[in-house]
């Protein structure tokens, strides 16, 4: 019987393993994204509190203005981070998507080779089956024909 080969096994191999690797570096892209999105959010969480803060500083009786002062500076300096993160934010996003179209394409790539490979086989499989139909039919006939010898003896 013989053996199924695919010719293109090597390169399935190969573009299976850059989808793996791409799909790391998606997944690692995705994760900055996100740790950056937590960041921002903590940090608008704060800034929120430290408004509060001067808000209800300066709605008080006694205004301290020192204090108000030093809370304003916070959140000044607070909102020229939030801008950084922001930043970020949309450089991160940017590359998560970058990396995930790219996963596509590796995982597209390595999916027509698969396709591929499953119709060789599927092909091989009924090359096989016709085989052993004619070698059936071979016996069967050969069968047949000695049956009638022996008949007509």
């Amino acid at each position: 019987m013989k053996k199924q080969k695919f010719s293109l096994e090597s390169i399935l191999d190969l573009r299976s393993f850059l989808e793996r690797e791409q799909a790391t570096r998606f997944g690692s892209a995705l994760s900055e994204q996100l740790k950056i999105e937590s960041n921002l959010t903590s940090h608008r969480q704060n800034l929120r509190r430290m408004r509060q803060k001067r808000d209800s500083l300066l709605m008080s009786r006694s205004l301290d203005i020192k204090k108000i002062k030093s809370i304003q500076e916070e959140i000044l300096f607070g909102e020229v981070d939030e801008n950084v993160l922001e930043k970020k934010l949309v450089e991160a996003m940017a590359q998560s998507e970058k990396e995930r179209r790219a996963w596509i394409t590796r995982k597209s790539e390595k999916d027509a080779l698969r396709k591929l490979k499953e119709k060789h086989k599927d092909s091989f499989e009924k090359e096989m089956l016709g085989d052993e139909q004619k070698e059936i039919d071979e016996i069967a006939g050969r069968n047949f024909l000695e049956n009638r010898k022996n008949e007509e003896k």
